[in-house]
């Protein structure tokens, strides 16, 4: 059996990698044909279809057998004790973490959170609360919040975050740079790598600049290598992108977790990170 020093960084993440879902019509039977129980979901929130759709879908999927990680954007929730209630359903399913964010787009009627650090303090002072909360980082910055400000929230989410995923970024040098200062500066706080999964080039260029990652996309199209992979296949897979961001020795030994931003495109992503684990473990084992 190989020890940790001879398991490849990418393949001991990608052996237990998150798997974010967006709960949208179909998604729960492709989930249960093609990713195997037990394995760890996160389920988005968006204001088009508020914090009741993630719950819902939370909740079928913890019945299922897999570990839930439903997402809880501030701006969807009205107040503490609309946050009680979710908070109790949650914890009737046995979902025992959440990742808290502050909620893009437009509020839910009149929602008194303003930012993902509103809800978690309130969420604390709740019976049967999450024991493990994630938080959001943004490596790129926000388009809609300034640097001094991004930095106040975080100094007030790390004080109680069990991990930080940092948004998506095609940059690898731009999210080392950010990993190595949020690791200086919250050197306890564990961290978890993002990225996207195996998506379609047309899907991935299109959602990307709706989520904030517009300047990231912009670096893929000046990266020739990754511009001329995009061009002759139609699906972009992170590998070259994560080993890159993981070749560093410090940065590496930084990541306890990684995020795939699937999109929905469930089969590829699992079927991608199968073959890829199988791969590195391979390769590793004829060194």
């Amino acid at each position: 059996m190989l020890n940790i020093d001879q398991v490849d960084p990418l393949s001991r993440l990608l052996q237990n990698a998150r798997l974010e879902i967006l709960p949208l019509s179909g998604i729960r039977e492709t989930v249960l044909a093609s990713i195997p129980e037990g394995s760890t979901l996160t389920i988005t929130c968006s204001p088009k279809h508020g914090v009741q759709r993630t719950v819902e879908t939370a909740e079928f999927f913890a019945a299922h057998g897999y570990e839930v990680i439903p997402h809880l954007a501030a701006s969807q929730i009205q107040d503490q004790s609309h946050l009680s209630q979710i908070v109790a359903r949650l914890s009737a399913s046995g979902i025992d973490e959440v990742f808290a964010i502050g909620g893009d787009g437009q509020r839910a009627g009149d929602s008194t959170y303003s930012s993902a650090a509103d809800l978690i303090e309130d969420m604390l002072e709740l019976p049967g609360h999450p024991s493990r909360i994630g938080i959001a980082g943004y490596p790129e910055g926000h388009p809609e919040i300034s640097s001094d400000d991004l930095a106040h929230a975080l100094r007030r989410k790390a004080r109680y975050a069990s991990y930080i995923v940092p948004q998506m970024c095609f940059d690898p040098s731009i999210m080392r740079t950010w990993i190595e200062s949020v690791a200086t500066t919250y050197p306890a706080l564990p961290m978890v790598l993002s990225a996207p999964g195996a998506v379609a080039r047309r899907k991935l260029m299109e959602m990307s600049p709706r989520i904030g990652v517009g300047n990231s996309v912009r670096y893929l199209s000046k990266n020739k290598r990754t511009m001329a992979k995009l061009l002759l296949h139609k699906m972009f897979t992170p590998d070259e992108l994560l080993e890159d961001v993981l070749e560093d020795t410090a940065t590496a030994t930084r990541i306890v977790g990684i995020h795939l931003f699937s999109f929905n495109q469930i089969q590829e992503t699992e079927q991608w990170r199968r073959q890829t684990v199988q791969r590195l473990t391979a390769t590793r084992s004829q060194a």
